[in-house]
């Protein structure tokens, strides 16, 4: 959940991040028939993308970009920006 969901260098969006996943467990547990013999609820990857939506960090585009010779650029556009990769090769030969 950390590297997909957060990128800062605080916690306040790890704790709303928390917070959020903490509300979909109280939830079902509030709506289950019998709150007596409710379960622990492991959260795993499905109740993290209910609470939390899709990830808001693309690994692979981090992964591409400390490699030697790709570097990142950004495009901007009507309805927006992107993050563009801008990969270099060398060439043999002079000039």
């Amino acid at each position: 959940m950390i590297t997909e969901y957060t990128m800062e260098s605080g916690v306040r969006n790890l704790e709303r991040s928390i917070g959020s996943i903490c509300r979909i467990v109280a939830y079902r547990y509030a709506i289950s028939k019998s709150p007596d013999t409710f379960e622990k609820v492991l959260v795993d990857n499905s109740i993290i993308q209910e609470a939390l939506g899709n990830k808001k960090v693309d690994t692979v585009l981090h992964e591409r970009i400390t490699k030697p010779g790709v570097a990142i650029g950004l495009a901007y556009t009507t309805v927006g920006g992107r993050c563009l990769l801008i990969e270099t090769t060398k060439f043999p030969g002079s000039g």
